[in-house]
């Protein structure tokens, strides 16, 4: 109904599950499409039957609490590393609700499982240092990584980042890595406003912005988000049939 926050754990570390098996199960839960997909990590609790049982379920733990498994006889401390680092990559672009359309491009131009992409976009942020930088930092981060990949056209992974941005951040401000100098942009918003049907409100604030790859002017006023997903409408117009409105 449009109206409900839907959160999915999963769980790395769990017995008979491997790296192979974690990642069916992640594809499985991003295909549902929940507005968060939170990938956490077992916990050996007191009582815990693999922490009782340690001929059955021989893992290794850490001994301060949480209790945080560090491997197990099917996911080695390497393969956990690598979900921690697709864990950071998925925080930041899926559940942060900031890179939706980014992702979803990425992946169905370079022909990438979401498991996949988070993974190796995970060790990229790693290697990168990418923990603590600002989003903008981030954003050109993202941008330089998904134009790396095989099948992506850079003007419409733009527009995928353009729409993004607009929709999260209502200073309506892009940041340096997707601003392009146009003088058809301040074109566009005095044609905007022009027309009653586009116009903007009073005393509301807008972003504007061109899309190559689609030839479009995106706009956006920053009114009310979306309950569920926190993203503000975004509206379209075709350039070219945008001067003879």
């Amino acid at each position: 109904m449009g109206n409900m926050h839907v959160h999915i754990d999963l769980i790395a570390g769990l017995p008979h599950e491997d790296l192979r098996t974690f990642g069916e199960s992640f594809n499985t839960g991003y295909a549902l499409g929940a507005q968060m997909l939170q990938l956490g990590f077992l916990k050996l609790l007191h009582g815990a039957a693999m922490r009782e049982e340690p001929e059955e379920f021989p893992c290794v733990f850490s001994e301060d609490p949480p209790y945080e498994v560090q491997k197990t006889p099917w996911l080695s401390p390497e393969e956990l590393d690598v979900l921690r680092a697709a864990e950071d990559a998925l925080e930041r672009c899926y559940n942060s609700g900031r890179f939706l359309e980014t992702a979803a491009y990425a992946m169905a131009a370079a022909g990438l499982s979401p498991f996949v992409f988070y993974c190796r976009l995970g060790a990229a942020g790693a290697r990168h240092g990418t923990a603590n930088i600002p989003l903008d930092d981030y954003t050109a981060f993202l941008y330089n990584w998904c134009a790396a990949l095989p099948g992506i056209d850079k003007a419409c992974l733009r527009d995928a980042m353009v729409r993004d941005r607009l929709a999260t951040n209502s200073t309506g401000r892009l940041p340096q890595c997707l601003h392009v100098t146009d003088a058809l942009l301040g074109r566009a918003v005095k044609r905007l406003a022009q027309n009653p049907a586009t116009a903007p409100l009073p005393g509301v604030r807008r972003g504007v912005a061109l899309l190559y790859g689609t030839r479009q002017v995106v706009f956006v006023d920053y009114t009310q988000k979306n309950p569920v997903t926190g993203r503000y409408l975004l509206h379209t117009r075709s350039i070219d049939n945008l001067f003879t409105e």
